[in-house]
């Protein structure tokens, strides 16, 4: 499963798992990545610093496909843990839509804006 996020944060380690949202607190503002703009690094930020201080935090960005459908990522920590639930239930296009949880073990930082 490709999971992007843009560019500041890579996941490792993340294996599917049952649905479910995660019950952390809405710490960092939300994300919107448009077509041809760039990604929020004071969201990206918040998540990171909340994530290496072990606090709780919880990370949405909203991606546009090319019609314009919102395909969107939340990304949560809590204690050490990673969570990240895709959700394409708007995608007019997608070939299967729903919602899919990822656990993973780490969250990484990244410079590369690929």
């Amino acid at each position: 499963m490709r999971i992007l996020l843009g560019a500041a944060l890579l996941l490792s380690a993340c294996d599917l798992v049952g649905l479910g949202p995660s019950q952390v607190p809405d710490l960092c503002p939300d994300e919107r990545f448009s077509r041809g703009e760039g990604y929020d690094e004071a969201s990206r930020e918040c998540l990171w610093s909340a994530y290496s201080e072990g606090r709780a935090a919880n990370f949405r960005t909203t991606h546009l496909t090319r019609q314009g459908d919102p395909v969107v990522y939340q990304v949560s920590v809590s204690a050490g843990k990673v969570e990240i639930v895709y959700d394409n239930t708007l995608d007019t296009f997608a070939t299967t839509k729903g919602k899919q949880t990822l656990q993973c073990q780490r969250l990484e930082r990244s410079v590369d804006p690929g």
